[in-house]
């Protein structure tokens, strides 16, 4: 699934896209790009160099939206600031609200993409983009997602805690293709073919068996060990 070509400078001629596995997973026929609306003014907003993504998708019983970004670069790091903050209170204030609701076209949004975020811990950009409760797993925090002798940590994914019934299982990383592609190539020539970021990914489990007999047996699938006390 493709968005059409961003025009204009600052688009570069680039399209966002979600590629996945039929088999496995299917469109729930939601689909659109982020437009901020005016001001309380009926001003116009400054929009996003490249319009966000957002597609809804169904695996199994579970449905999730999925919300993909790129964060301008900029001349200099300040410059990505204030569309950190446009994406993390639009996606808080607005998308938040409505997967809340009752009756929800879809639920469970994760927020993914290229933040152009140098670096998370200690970083002004990183806290504008998680100010509004979006959180990072911790297996992702310290993981360098782009090929250099420098480490950074651009890409990111992330989702509301409190709102997700999506059940992670921990397991979360990066693919580092360097050396696996084009090995005829130096790694620096490689990401001209392939990329110099590396994808990110992160597990749920689509099993729920463990909360369908905890209903059974009235006890806390989520205690730290709810069917202990179950006599064989």
């Amino acid at each position: 699934m493709l968005t059409d070509v961003t025009t204009g400078d600052k688009g570069r001629q680039e399209r966002q896209a979600y590629l996945f596995d039929s088999r496995r997973i299917s469109p729930s026929g939601l689909a659109g790009e982020i437009v901020l609306p005016p001001t309380a003014d009926g001003d116009p907003r400054e929009q996003f160099d490249r319009t966000p993504y957002l597609v809804g998708f169904q695996a199994g019983g579970e449905h999730f939206v999925l919300l993909s970004a790129h964060i301008r670069y900029g001349d200099e790091p300040v410059a990505r600031l204030p569309e950190l903050r446009r994406l993390a209170h639009f996606v808080a204030r607005e998308i938040r609200d409505r997967v809340r609701e009752d009756g929800a076209e879809e639920t469970n949004l994760i927020v993914l993409g290229d933040f152009n975020i140098d670096r998370r811990q200690g970083n002004p950009l990183f806290d504008a983009s998680v100010a509004t409760g979006l959180w990072v797993p911790e297996a992702l925090r310290t993981l360098s997602t782009t090929y250099g002798t420098e480490p950074k940590h651009y890409d990111q994914i992330a989702w509301f805690r409190d709102d997700l019934s999506l059940r992670p299982t921990g397991r979360a990383g990066k693919v580092d293709f360097a050396g696996a592609v084009f090995q005829e190539l130096s790694s620096f020539q490689m990401t001209y073919r392939v990329s110099d970021h590396f994808p990110l990914w992160v597990e749920f489990t689509l099993d729920r068996s463990d909360e369908a007999m905890a209903r059974t047996l009235g006890v806390d699938a989520n205690g730290p060990d709810p069917f202990g006390d179950i006599a064989d």
